[in-house]
């Protein structure tokens, strides 16, 4: 089943638009959590795409909307997907749905690291300048890549794809930029200065998309990188395996 819906029609961002998809990949705020109940016409319509184990994320969506509308609680979505405050999530992202004791083990579902494709990924680097980096495990031990570039920096696409988001609405990470590529992986470029895409753009391996800086909450120029596989999120340094 493809777990990606034609977005854009994206996961960050909703490709419908960048101008089509405005997927508030949003943090959720407390009051999502404590929305008043719905009726029960509004219930049934709501609990669509919710009859099995996994939700697509979807263009708009929200934690706390996904708990509301899959019937379950907000605290449980959250921790069977290991999410925490600010609870981002990003269209085409995957989330384990906890319906009881029968369901499959979240950390078999959503937490571990995705297999990377049958075929070899040949991704480039996602900087044109050369310049200090590290791989930072989050909470569950998945890495992303900070690479210290001077702010300015060119930014560039790791391969070719289609930008499905391209903004600033996920405060944490600033002005960012999502790209999805082939074989369902997604790319995240975040605390830019300044972007040269918009959503919905065809981008090409080595094109230019942004420029490193350092909006939202980083206290330096950087560039925050993250790739996802079927929604999950891969570790990065398994992508370069000759830069450790």
């Amino acid at each position: 089943m493809r777990w990606w819906p034609i977005l854009l029609t994206l996961w960050l961002a909703g490709c419908g638009q960048v101008s089509g998809y405005h997927a508030r990949d949003s943090a959720v705020s407390s009051a999502s959590q404590t929305m008043s109940p719905l009726t029960e016409s509004a219930q049934q319509q709501t609990k669509r795409g919710c009859d099995s184990a996994r939700y697509t994320v979807r263009q708009d969506d929200t934690l706390g909307h996904i708990a509301l509308r899959c019937g379950v609680r907000f605290s449980a979505l959250a921790r069977a997907n290991r999410l925490k405050s600010p609870y981002v999530i990003y269209p085409g992202q995957v989330l384990v749905i906890p319906r009881s004791s029968s369901s499959p083990a979240p950390s078999t579902l959503s937490s571990r690291p995705a297999h990377v494709a049958k075929a070899p990924l040949d991704w480039q680097w996602p900087t044109a300048q050369t310049a200090r980096f590290e791989y930072v495990a989050d909470s569950s031990g998945l890495k992303g890549l900070e690479v210290y570039l001077d702010e300015g920096a060119q930014v560039v696409a790791v391969a070719g794809g289609e930008v499905v988001y391209a903004e600033n609405s996920i405060s944490n990470f600033g002005l960012m930029v999502i790209i999805r590529h082939k074989q369902d992986y997604l790319t995240v470029y975040a605390h830019n200065s300044r972007l040269v895409v918009a959503k919905g753009d065809q981008v090409k391996a080595g094109q230019t998309i942004a420029y490193s800086g350092r909006s939202g909450t980083t206290e330096r120029p950087k560039l925050y990188f993250e790739a996802r596989h079927q929604g999950r999120k891969i570790h990065a340094d398994r992508l370069w395996p000759n830069r450790r």
